[in-house]
């Protein structure tokens, strides 16, 4: 029909972000699941674009002794290709990696009107910072326009991480009302995988169906419940 209008739509677009601890505590099995799952959640991601019509931009930052940018922030997962992260060091800086979150998460980065970007923290430690200066990393990530309305969830690793300071990772929207989410346990390697790439994807898929678009509009900008991460991964393995 003439009248019909061709061409390609206009895909949304959506920032993901990786924080991935590389301690030398997740040496070995651990940091090589890390590694399979991120580049196996690269494809379901690939899938997830087309099947809500948005485009994806990745970018992980790894943190150890240290933080920086594994993979550059606003990558377009196309054009992705991970390289396999290595862990060693006594240090977990934790907190440095929250600020290079929040360096990115500025409207010059991301814009006034975006779907809201979705970051996902995994750890199997504590921070070796000063507790002040993660709590200034939290509260700096707070007050971004888009760091508080980021789709921010943890996942702990085994039985000897962190979790009070995993879950004040947490959006703090997400961590209030009747089913606040807390950090998600991956109890042993074999389950790292199925946790990264679940979260991610169910994160992701919530994210691109919010109705909020901007940073002007009223909290919560997304609907997600820890039932529905649950349901995402599997009711035996989680909290």
């Amino acid at each position: 029909m003439d009248d019909i209008i061709k061409g390609t739509p206009l895909r949304r677009r959506l920032h993901f972000y990786l924080l991935l601890d590389n301690s030398g505590s997740m040496a070995g099995e651990k940091i090589a699941a890390v590694n399979r799952a991120v580049q196996e959640l690269v494809v379901l991601l690939g899938d997830l674009e087309n099947e809500e019509l948005i485009e994806i931009q990745i970018g992980a930052i790894r943190f150890g002794s240290g933080a920086e940018w594994h993979l550059s922030p606003r990558t377009p997962l196309a054009q992705s290709k991970w390289s396999n992260l290595d862990a060693s060091g006594v240090y977990t800086s934790t907190a440095d990696a929250i600020q290079l979150l929040a360096d990115e998460l500025t409207l010059e980065n991301l814009g006034v009107r975006n779907i809201p970007p979705v970051a996902v923290l995994l750890s199997d430690g504590f921070c070796t910072q000063p507790e002040e200066v993660y709590q200034a990393a939290i509260e700096r990530l707070n007050a971004s326009p888009w760091g508080i309305r980021a789709v921010r969830l943890s996942i702990g690793i085994g039985e000897g991480y962190d979790k009070e300071s995993l879950d004040f990772f947490i959006s703090p929207y997400l961590r209030r009302g009747d089913s606040p989410i807390e950090t998600l346990e991956a109890r042993d390697v074999a389950s790292i995988g199925r946790f990264i790439q679940r979260v991610s994807t169910e994160a992701v898929r919530a994210s691109s169906r919010s109705k909020s678009s901007s940073t002007q509009e009223e909290l919560p900008p997304v609907d997600l419940t820890k039932e529905d991460l649950i349901h995402a991964i599997s009711p035996d393995d989680v909290f």
